[in-house]
């Protein structure tokens, strides 16, 4: 289904509160959620080329000085354009990065925390946690659901849900990544980005730009 949706182009200003603002201007498109519910997972070579445009998106934002965080990183924020091309949408939480960790000015309830570590229950983000984000999302067109997927009912709050994320993360371990034929440096891309341990995962983005450029 092909809808009619607002494109938040932003804009490198913020008010004296420290929000970000946006200027909307409407595009044509689909949601990446929209295209998963439809056909569960992706080719590995299309769910590669929708990472790295979400990668080159987040290096733009985490570019700037003081870098700017996303926050929000998940199928239902990223809109797949009819020309090929990649945007972010909802940039609602959208927050800078003055110190690390940071506190964003926003409330979390309506965070999905399947896509999201450990540090957004103590309202901390960085460019790491954005990078968790957006491997999670990978993760997810390639193997048809998000990572570390306990069912939570939809009504529950936000609190509870992360709970049940985290619990199990620390009950299941290390992801299974054997049920879709994917090449091992993408694997090792996966592992290292959905890393539990923050000291094991990417740090920036340009850590990850130039990894992407040899897959």
């Amino acid at each position: 289904n092909k809808i009619k949706i607002a494109k938040k182009v932003l804009t490198i200003k913020s008010n004296k509160q420290g929000y970000i603002k946006n200027i909307n201007a409407l595009e044509l498109g689909e949601l990446l959620e929209e295209k998963l519910n439809r056909e569960r997972s992706l080719p590995v070579r299309e769910a590669v080329r929708i990472f790295k445009d979400i990668v080159q998106g987040l290096d733009y934002l985490h570019s700037h000085y003081p870098p700017i965080i996303h926050n929000d990183i998940t199928p239902r924020n990223i809109l797949l354009m009819n020309n090929g091309r990649v945007k972010f949408i909802d940039m609602g939480h959208l927050s800078y990065v003055k110190n690390n960790p940071t506190r964003p000015p926003f409330d979390m309830d309506d965070l999905d925390p399947r896509y999201h570590f450990i540090e957004t229950a103590f309202q901390r983000f960085n460019e790491n946690t954005d990078i968790f984000s957006a491997t999670a999302v990978l993760y997810h067109m390639l193997f048809g659901v998000a990572p570390w997927n306990p069912k939570v009912p939809e009504n529950v709050e936000w609190k509870e849900k992360i709970c049940a994320v985290l619990k199990q993360r620390i009950d299941g371990g290390k992801l299974d990544l054997s049920s879709v034929v994917i090449p091992d440096k993408l694997k090792t891309i996966i592992r290292k980005g959905l890393a539990l341990s923050r000291g094991s995962r990417y740090d920036y983005t340009q850590q990850l730009v130039v990894v992407l450029k040899r897959l």
